[in-house]
């Protein structure tokens, strides 16, 4: 028999249909952050930037700065800039992907501040929402032909920032680094956002660059043993702060169920149906660092983690906004991972550093 998915309304002393999927999971929750309404990437690979912003959204309603509507694409495009000329530099062998890493939006705002959605939408073409497949490619194309000419003056720069009009519209006339450090979107504030990783090919509580394509620009990941990982999460979580998962988004992702799981092998196809729960694989720092290693684990996806909640077993999910659902979904763009899941295929995340438990900013050197 199928139970309607249901969170328990602890405040209220309720219970209320809240996304409207027949699964068998009874989620009550644990913690409940806000955040900002889900906004959609449409039809582009900026998950990086979504949930960078979401973020950074969050975060301002927690330290009682108000709340905001932040434009993606104004980061997206200096992100843009500045690959291109890596890719320059690199004679073409560089990253012009429309993907990204989360740290790179809070690089982005240091260097170039931050705009208001309703200054700088990025839509400059006849469409509701964002597309970037054909403009991605014609970066691409401008991208090999100025690293063949090797010549990278004006005039080509020229060229990129129309290309980039074209499409995304001109940069309007506003400070929008002085908008940033208005709103308290500072650079020192910045440099207090932290990532984390846990693999065992480097040593832990040390830094290092995660073997990741689109951390093209070489972000440093703090690597810390697997149960710490995840005791971040539950930790910043539990104590009003929320956190972006990058990871991996194939086996046991699944949006029209708006969940994801990781059930063992032998009851996947049964436990992917929704129909029962079934055991899910115990996730170990070998069995993550062997799916990392085996390409079974690959670098996807990127979102905003903001609460957290348990089943009907007492099994831990995370109530994460997913910008890649499309517009109107009926649980506001949420999905709920399961712990299994979450571990597994997680590559790294980010959280503000009092997020973190104090022993583990102290093993890490974090003050």
């Amino acid at each position: 028999m199928k139970h309607v998915f249901t969170i328990l309304a602890a405040v209220l002393l309720s219970t209320a249909v809240f996304a409207q999927k027949e699964v068998p999971y009874v989620l009550t929750p644990v913690a409940d952050n806000p955040s900002t309404p889900t906004r959609y990437q449409g039809s582009t690979g900026t998950c990086w930037c979504h949930a960078g912003i979401s973020f950074l959204e969050s975060e301002l309603i927690r330290r009682g700065k108000g709340t905001f509507d932040l434009s993606e694409m104004f980061l997206v495009r200096h992100n843009y800039e500045n690959r291109f000329f890596q890719n320059f530099m690199l004679h073409g062998k560089g990253n012009l992907s429309q993907g990204g890493h989360p740290h790179q939006v809070m690089r982005l705002v240091a260097w170039y501040g931050v705009m208001p959605e309703e200054v700088y939408h990025g839509i400059n073409y006849d469409s509701k929402g964002h597309n970037h497949k054909e403009f991605n490619g014609r970066i691409k194309a401008l991208g090999a032909e100025i690293a063949e000419s090797r010549v990278y003056d004006a005039a080509k720069r020229a060229e990129l920032e129309a290309m980039l009009d074209s499409h995304l519209g001109p940069l309007p006339e506003f400070d929008a680094k002085g908008y940033a450090e208005s709103i308290g979107l500072t650079e020192k504030y910045l440099d207090e956002i932290v990532n984390f990783t846990s693999f065992s090919h480097y040593p832990f509580y040390r830094p290092f660059s995660l073997e990741v394509k689109d951390n093209w620009d070489g972000g440093q990941y703090m690597n810390v043993p697997l149960d710490e990982f995840i005791a971040i999460i539950d930790h910043a979580l539990k104590h009003g702060y929320t956190v972006i998962w990058s990871g991996d988004t194939n086996a046991g992702f699944d949006r029209r169920h708006e969940m994801a799981i990781n059930p063992l092998p032998e009851y996947f196809d049964e436990a992917m149906k929704f129909e029962r729960i079934w055991p899910e694989i115990e996730v170990t720092q070998e069995n993550r660092q062997h799916d990392f290693e085996t390409f079974r684990t690959l670098d996807q996806h990127s979102m905003h983690i903001t609460g957290l909640c348990k089943d009907q077993n007492g099994n831990y999910f995370y109530k994460t906004k997913e910008s890649a659902f499309k517009e109107g979904s009926d649980n506001g763009g949420f999905m709920y991972m399961s712990r299994s899941f979450t571990m597994m295929r997680g590559l790294s995340i980010m959280v503000h550093k009092k997020g973190v438990p104090k022993e583990i900013r102290k093993k890490c050197g974090i003050k």
